[in-house]
């Protein structure tokens, strides 16, 4: 059993550093622009043993969402004419408990997506949790401060989840926490979750 575990870590990290070595070349072998993160989002580095735990508002019903694996690199995307940009990115993968749903985070340039790399085109119209643009109307509204349970977050962001296919939701993410709220629409009308614990690691 033990031979078996590690050969299965050993080809793990041989498929790892393989791709990461790839996506290395493919960044260093064109003369293009790099594109790195904008420092405020440094903040969000999380690594594993990060964990949120969340409370719906009427049911008191629990979620937790924690950090399966975290990834960064850089990746070269074309645009147009031989022509594009070197990514710099750090991605977060999630799952929750006991919903037992997956989600992934990316942070390139200057915002975090859910579920999407920035990169990707149209980059925009994704979903933003946290930007640094102010100026795009579909950016992320800023808000001050926000005060959850015993907890006051500040440098709070508001984002719409308009192109999810299934229930529309509304997610407050904080500087440096994550989400701290999320406002889920359907059929019954809205389902509040509260951040009520969570451990941060960077």
């Amino acid at each position: 059993m033990k031979k078996i575990v590690c050969c299965f870590l050993l080809a793990f990290i041989i498929i790892s550093c393989g791709k990461e070595k790839n996506e290395e070349s493919s960044c260093s072998s064109n003369n293009w622009e790099f594109s790195y993160i904008s420092s405020p989002l440094n903040n969000f580095f999380f690594k594993q043993g990060s964990y949120w735990i969340f409370q719906n508002d009427s049911t008191k019903l629990l979620d937790s969402l924690y950090i399966t694996s975290t990834r960064s690199g850089c990746e070269a995307v074309y645009l147009y004419q031989g022509y594009g940009y070197n990514w710099e990115y750090y991605t977060i993968d999630y799952a929750s408990y006991p919903k037992n749903e997956q989600y992934f985070d990316v942070i390139e340039g200057d915002m975090m997506q859910r579920n999407r790399h920035p990169s990707q085109y149209p980059s925009g119209q994704g979903w933003i949790l946290y930007s640094n643009d102010t100026v795009c109307y579909w950016h992320p509204i800023h808000i001050d401060s926000i005060k959850i349970s015993n907890f006051t977050f500040y440098q709070v962001q508001l984002s719409h989840d308009y192109f999810s296919t299934d229930n529309r939701a509304d997610i407050y993410t904080a500087n440096g926490i994550g989400i701290v709220r999320k406002v889920v629409y359907d059929g019954k009308g809205q389902q509040v979750w509260n951040l009520i614990r969570f451990k941060i690691i960077n």
